[in-house]
Parts: structure tokens; C-alpha cells; sequence
């Protein structure tokens, strides 16, 4: 018996239990009892493996010595890899480690990227994988047990004999209870113990800011509003061009409820596109279109039932279709005639259904079909793709085929209305003709549909040209390019679609964070792209450095966008008098009298005393506004500008008037300050009663204000 041979006796296996379900436990024991017989062991762990979530390496032979192992072949790109992970979330929950069950992530990369064991961790962090993982990024141990596809689970007994391999995502029910049955069986007979593993979840020690891994980003029409999708913290930050977050939709739990922003949840969502006053939503784990009222943050869903399905055709209405890991969304005119219009409106949603490697199409309002066809509003039907994870080319829409789809984006190709695809598993972007549906190459992948293994780096035409799993496009109508998140090579790319060429703009590649001259800057797996509708800004979602990135296309530049949580959404910048600060949000702190020369002028100063480890946040100037009022509120003198970054100072003068009364000194400051990588924006209010007395000496007022955060 070899290794080879596990995998038809598997099968077998599961041909006899499909046959007669009523015997399952009985053909499972007999079914257990003859691998014992097979005088087989899985390979012990080399010592040179990687180890994740654990704080000392595992062994068959020592640690996982009377324990049931399910082992998970995995690589972190793979959609079904995603799609097993609940599954064996709810197995760990029902089978403890003191129960006698070990889950194991076996990490068999299929990009080069994948290989890195801190790429590997920023996965397991993004998916929240709670049991231990190891790098077999050679695939030694893929390759010693004839491994063959992802996922593949292997369940190993107490001793260490492989007793089953389950490929593929659609085995739940079947592992659940050979796991129940093996349990039992190895417990009846004293082979299971309750020790502890050395368990040491990555998560634990992980610290971020406001953004988690945030997937994908959008842009309004005017420009001026920014939506994110903080995946790994499964909300939605809406925020400015300045970087302030004025609102966050979803409690940060991942779930799936409507309502308001602060009641409803999200699992994992991803791309995002304005439609209007409403951003639409991918909610990637919950297998589900949402919508968002940007105006009062409620929260409905689309399209989708919440749970996965594995419909391929469609045709359903509204939430009673059901879709497979959506990735993204976006808006065009629905296929067929409506394409003809020189502006048609822009009723279809066209969406990235990355589970069933196909594009869909939702339909706002009644609109064309193929071949001149029809579809009724709220209908969700399959636009393109066969269902088969290829990359496929074809005129014919459902007999083309894709390879996990990631990111749309509306664009022209000769004259032609498109949507551009970043088809992340064949490593490739292509189109779709939204009149025909036609699909069609651009750049990257192979002529061979069946290789999904033709990745790379190289710049070039056509299929010469390499990308690893892009995973964003977005489309420039100005220059007729599309811009590229070649995020497994952490590089941007530019595509001119009409000559299907490549070429980089960020040379330098490896993983960073390194802001400055294009060639130079660096990235960690970008995930997202929006290019700005009025300004040569390209936004980018630097998914594992948690960062905004914005590359300026006419500087030839790249920066950081701090993003700032606001606790007012008054402006920062008073044009005239106005309140810098919302008081009814910020009581005021109100100091002790004092007494003071009112007759002329005062010198207002104030100083600014930060706690250990507080500093400003770079690239944004926190503000501040001095201000005399009498004591019936009306204003008599005021001066605003930015604290002195060094001192932390701000000072000024300000003119009384001759009012020779008593005053009012309102000090409002909106402070943008950061602890490590977690930054904020605070507001305060001070106000200082000054009794007027002209025999006074002093017109000094100085204030200390000692900010906690």
C-alpha cells in the first residue's frame, strides 16, 4: 500500500456510503479498520517546516500521539481553500483539542508569493485560522502523500495512519461524521488523549489601526466621498479626502443583519461601487450583495440568501437567488441593445461571483438581455462564465470560462463598452463585451484555458506578458488605460488595452511601504483600486500594509492617507468665525476664573503636554481656534491656525476691543494624533471666564492642557 493508492480507496469509500447511507457507520468502521491494516504512516514533520499559531513545532510521534488529525492542504488564493474554513471552524468548535481532534493548516503554496511564511501569516491573520499552520512551500509533504488538488483533507489516526482524503469543499456532512465515528472508535479502545497542543494564535499579538485589511475602495461622482471595505474588520469606513472617517457602517462583528450603521453586520466584505447616494456592497463570507444608504448608514441586502450556494445559472429575484463568494460589483447598462445608446442609464449591477468563477448581472430596473432578450428588475442571472475554473476565451458568453474573477471595471476597448476582469487565478486581466458578452484576452495568462499556472513578472504584449493573481483594475478613460494591482508582486501596473501591453510602474517590487518617487514605492499584496473622477489620484488598498495609498499620476508619486476617526463632522477650517469643535458632542472643560487688563489686548497662549508614546500624525495639521466673546456669547475677536508640531504650542493676540468688561477665552483644538500605528482625532473645548480689572499687571493668559487618549 503507497500513497497513491489512498486516494481510489477513498473513493471507494465514499461510492459505498453515497450508495447506502443507512450503513454509513458501519462501512466507516470497516472502512477504518482496513487502513489500519495498510501498515502505512503519514511522513513525520520535518524540522525545517515554519510553524503558525503555535509556540512549539508538532510531531506525530510526540505532541499529536493520540490525537485524530484532519489535515488541510491548502494555498491561501484558492477559493474553495476560503470556503472549507467555516467548515472546519465549526468542526473545531464541536471537537476540542482535549476531545482528542487536531486541526492542521498544511500550507502547499501554488504562487511564489505564497511561499513567504509572512505572507502566509498575514492569510491566516485576514481569515482568522485559530488552529496551528505549517509552510510546506516546497511541497514536500504535498508531494510525499500525493496531494493533488486544494482543499484536500486527510484524516489521520491516533498512530499516525492515513486513514481518508476528502478533495474538494463539498464533503462536510461526510468528514463530520467519519470524525464523530473515529472519535468514538479510538476512544472505546484508549487511543485518545486529552492533552493540551501548544497553541499560540497569531492573532493575539496583532495590532492595527482603523483599517484591517481593507480589500477594495471606491469613489463617488463629486470626488469628495470615499468608501473602504475594512475586511478583516468587517465594516465599511466612509471617509474624506483628508482622510477623516465620518461614519463606520457595521458593528465590526462579523454577521448578517440589516439596519442602521451601528446595528448592522458584515463577514469579510470586499468590493464596493457608489451608485448615487448608495454604495453597494460585495459581502464576500456572507455570499451576498448589500446595500448602504450613504445618507442614514442603513444597511439592506440586494441579492443573495446569506449562505453559499452553488447555482450557476440564476434567474432568481432578489434575495431569493443565491450566489458564491461575490467579489466585487459594478455598474453599467444592462447587455444587449441598451448598449447602442450613446448614455445609457446605468441600470445593471455586474458582479464578480468569484465562488463559481462567472460574472452576474443584478438588474435595477427592467433592461435588455442577450440576443435581444429581456430581464424584469431584481432579476440575478449569470452573465458570463461556464462554471468551470478556466481561462477560457469565447464569443460565446457561457461558454467562456474564468478563473476566480476579483475586481471589475467599466472601460472601452475600441469604441466598444467592456468590463475589464482581473481573473486573479489564471493571473490575467481580460474583458467582457457588454453587448455580446464575447470574452476575450488582454494581458497575462496562457493560450492553454486548462493552465492557470502561467504567472510571473515581465512586462510585454499580450500572453508575454506575466501578473501573479492580480487582484484590482480600474479603468482611465483620459489616458484609455487600465491600471493593475499586480498584488501577488506587490506592484501597480499600466495596461494599454488597445495594443494589450503592460508595462510597471513601481519597479523597485517586494514587500514595504515606501512612500516617494513611483519606481521606488513598495506594497504588500494590493487588493483594491479607484482612480478619482477630477484629479490625476490613483488610490490604492495596500491590503496587508492596513493603508491607504494614493499615487499621484502626474507627480509620479506615492503617499500615505492616514485615516483619522472623527468625532465631528463640523469643517476644520474656519473661513469665517465659526465653531471649530461640536460642544454638544464636547462638553467643554471649564477652568477657574481669572482677572486681567481687558482695556487693549491679550496674549492667549496655549501649550500642549502629550502622554508617553503620543505624536502627531504625519502629513495632517491638527488645528486650533482662540476666540473673546462677552458673556452673552457674541464674539468680539478671534484667530485661528495649526499647533506647533515641535512645541505643541499655539499662541496669539487678540484684541478686546475696549470692552473693559468680562470676557469669555474659548480655546476649541481638533488634535490628529497616533500610537504606533493606531491614529485618532480628538476634540476639545476649554473655556476660560476672565474678569476685567485695569489695574491688573498681567495680560497673559496661558493655558496647559494635558491631552489623554
Amino acid at each position: 500500500m503507497n500513497f497513491d493508492q489512498i486516494s481510489p480507496k477513498s473513493m471507494e469509500y465514499l461510492a459505498k456510503i453515497a450508495e447506502s447511507p443507512n450503513k454509513f457507520e458501519e462501512l466507516t468502521l470497516q472502512f477504518i479498520t482496513n487502513r489500519e491494516s495498510d501498515n502505512l504512516k503519514v511522513p513525520e514533520f520535518s524540522d525545517k517546516y515554519e510553524w503558525l499559531n503555535t509556540s512549539d513545532k508538532l510531531s506525530f510521534d510526540g505532541n499529536l500521539k493520540k490525537k485524530l488529525c484532519v489535515l488541510d492542504f491548502f494555498t491561501y488564493c484558492c477559493i474553495n481553500c476560503m470556503h472549507v474554513l467555516p467548515q472546519l471552524h465549526e468542526l473545531e468548535s464541536k471537537h476540542t483539542i482535549e476531545d482528542g481532534l487536531a486541526v492542521i493548516g498544511v500550507h502547499s503554496a501554488k504562487f511564489p508569493n505564497e511561499k513567504v511564511v509572512d505572507n502566509i501569516l498575514s492569510a491566516v491573520l485576514r481569515y482568522d485560522i485559530s488552529h496551528p499552520v505549517l509552510n510546506d512551500g516546497e511541497a514536500e509533504l504535498w508531494n510525499a502523500m500525493s496531494i493533488r488538488c486544494w482543499p484536500t483533507f486527510v484524516i489521520v489516526s491516533p498512530e499516525g495512519i492515513p486513514l481518508l482524503y476528502l478533495v474538494g469543499e463539498t464533503h462536510k456532512e461526510t468528514l463530520f461524521k467519519f470524525v464523530e465515528i473515529a472519535l468514538k472508535y479510538y476512544g472505546d479502545k484508549g487511543m485518545i488523549s486529552n492533552h493540551t497542543l501548544p497553541i499560540s494564535l497569531a492573532k493575539d499579538n496583532l495590532k492595527t489601526g482603523l483599517l484591517k485589511f481593507p480589500g477594495k475602495i471606491a469613489i463617488d461622482k463629486s470626488g469628495t466621498h470615499f468608501a473602504v471595505s475594512n475586511t478583516g474588520n468587517h465594516n465599511i469606513l466612509l471617509f474624506d479626502d483628508t482622510g477623516i472617517v465620518y461614519s463606520k457602517i457595521g458593528t465590526g462583528t462579523p454577521g448578517f443583519v440589516d439596519g442602521s450603521s451601528a446595528h448592522a453586520q458584515f463577514n469579510a466584505p470586499q468590493g464596493l461601487s457608489w451608485h448615487g447616494d448608495d454604495i453597494y456592497v460585495a459581502d464576500t463570507e456572507n455570499h451576498a450583495i448589500r446595500k448602504i444608504d450613504a445618507t442614514t448608514g442603513l444597511v439592506t441586502t440586494i441579492t443573495g440568501t446569506g449562505l453559499q450556494g452553488d447555482d450557476k445559472e440564476g434567474g432568481k429575484s432578489g434575495t431569493e437567488q443565491e450566489l458564491s463568494s461575490p467579489w466585487d460589483v459594478e455598474f453599467a447598462s444592462a447587455p444587449g441593445v441598451d448598449q447602442d445608446k450613446e448614455e445609457g442609464p446605468k441600470n445593471c449591477m455586474y458582479i464578480a461571483a468569484a465562488g463559481t468563477h462567472q460574472i452576474w448581472s443584478y438588474f435595477l430596473e427592467d433592461g435588455s438581455w442577450l440576443k435581444k432578450g429581456s430581464q424584469t428588475e431584481r432579476t440575478c442571472i449569470r452573465f458570463a462564465g461556464s462554471g468551470n475554473e478556466e481561462n477560457r476565451n469565447n464569443s460565446y458568453p457561457h461558454k467562456a470560462s474564468f478563473a476566480q474573477p476579483s475586481h471589475l471595471s467599466l472601460g472601452k476597448v475600441k469604441g466598444q463598452n467592456v468590463l475589464f476582469v482581473a481573473d486573479s487565478e489564471s493571473s490575467s486581466v481580460r474583458t467582457v463585451e457588454l453587448k455580446s458578452g464575447a470574452v476575450k484576452a488582454c494581458v497575462g495568462g496562457e493560450r492553454d484555458p486548462m493552465n492557470l499556472f502561467a504567472y510571473g513578472d515581465q512586462d510585454g504584449k499580450s500572453v508575454d506578458a506575466k501578473l501573479q493573481h492580480p487582484l484590482a483594475v480600474v479603468y482611465d478613460q483620459q489616458d484609455d488605460v487600465v491600471y493593475v494591482a499586480d498584488s501577488y508582486n506587490h506592484k501597480i501596473k499600466k495596461i494599454e488595452a488597445s495594443k494589450n501591453t503592460c508595462s510597471t510602474l513601481t519597479i523597485r517590487g517586494g514587500v514595504g511601504s515606501t512612500d516617494g518617487q513611483m519606481p521606488e514605492c513598495q506594497f504588500n499584496e494590493p487588493g483594491g483600486l479607484a482612480l478619482h473622477p477630477n484629479k490625476r489620484l490613483l488610490y490604492v488598498a495596500d491590503t496587508n500594509n492596513h493603508r491607504i495609498r494614493v499615487i499621484d499620476l502626474e507627480k509620479n508619486t506615492c503617499t500615505t492617507l492616514p485615516l483619522i476617526e472623527s468625532d465631528s463632522k463640523d469643517s476644520p477650517v474656519p473661513l469665517e468665525f465659526k465653531a471649530l469643535v461640536n460642544i454638544q458632542r464636547n462638553p467643554p472643560t471649564v477652568l477657574e476664573k481669572i482677572t486681567r487688563d481687558l482695556s487693549s489686548v491679550v496674549s492667549a497662549r496655549v501649550q500642549l503636554v502629550f502622554p508617553e508614546h503620543l505624536h502627531f500624525t504625519e502629513g495632517v495639521n491638527s488645528k486650533v481656534q482662540l476666540s473673546l466673546s462677552d458673556m452673552d456669547g457674541e464674539v468680539i475677536s478671534f484667530e485661528s491656525g495649526e499647533i506647533e508640531r515641535e512645541k505643541k504650542t499655539f499662541g496669539c493676540n487678540l484684541s478686546t476691543h475696549h470692552a473693559n468688561k468680562d470676557l469669555l477665552l474659548k480655546v476649541e483644538m481638533v488634535l490628529y494624533v497616533c500610537i504606533g500605528e493606531s491614529c485618532m482625532m480628538k476634540s476639545y473645548v476649554i473655556q476660560q471666564h476672565v474678569t476685567h480689572d485695569v489695574t491688573s499687571t498681567n495680560d497673559v493668559i496661558g493655558i496647559e492642557h494635558q491631552v489623554v487618549v
